[in-house]
């Protein structure tokens, strides 16, 4: 948690935020944050639950004549899921119920077209669309089998755990690249914007099941 707390300060770190206001009007520096809600979607998965995150970073957004715009930035996204499963572990048990809980931290890019609606001459709404890349920099996976044991005409129920790196190169391991198409909305008043979206990744993060990401956001920022 420590280093991805410390990667974010530097990166944010790293722009001179004074200096923006010396950069055509045409461009505004913002900072944001959010909650997140994930899951895995694909045909192996079966039984997915969403799992609550957040998000936080920092975005631009370049002018474009006719009320158009282009919205970037630098993110990092808590992703992941929970998910159910069942299997046989050893003759002599009976499964009671199995899931993996995922947590993805991810680095993430996205590079939106945008359409900028004025409502009043305090309040617009912002409207973008675009592509999205992600390298995964870290997080945890924890699997849970609960089962049970007959012994002497009475069942005892156990519950083993492990945890794991999200990342590397196992079976229920991920991928670090991640990439795909976002949507975002915000009402944008003066400095303060309310905003949402909805990220669908494209690439396969597993080498041996067929799931791709899936992320809800909602948050607030402030633009200078």
């Amino acid at each position: 948690m420590k280093e991805r707390i410390t990667l974010l300060v530097l990166l944010l770190t790293l722009v001179n935020i004074p200096s923006f206001s010396q950069l055509d009007k045409s461009v505004r520096f913002g900072l944001h944050g959010g909650v997140t809600v994930s899951d895995f979607s694909g045909t192996d998965v079966s039984q997915n639950i969403a799992k609550p995150g957040y998000m936080i970073g920092m975005e631009f957004d370049i002018a474009l004549p006719s009320n158009f715009f282009v919205n970037t930035g630098l993110d990092v996204h808590l992703k992941g899921a929970k998910l159910k499963d069942k299997v046989m572990i050893e003759t002599t048990k009976k499964v009671l119920g199995g899931d993996v809980k995922y947590n993805a931290y991810y680095l993430q890019l996205p590079l939106h077209l945008g359409y900028n609606i004025r409502i009043s001459d305090c309040l617009n709404l912002k409207l973008s669309a675009g592509p999205y890349l992600a390298m995964g920099i870290g997080g945890k996976y924890k699997n849970t089998i609960t089962y049970s044991v007959i012994s002497n005409e009475k069942e005892y129920v156990y519950e083993d755990s492990s945890r794991e790196k999200t990342f590397g190169d196992s079976r229920d391991q991920l991928r670090k690249f991640d990439a795909g198409l976002g949507c975002k909305a915000a009402l944008d008043s003066h400095h303060f914007n309310f905003f949402m979206g909805y990220d669908k990744g494209l690439t396969n993060p597993n080498r041996y099941a067929n799931i791709k990401n899936s992320s809800f956001y909602a948050g607030l920022g402030y633009k200078f």
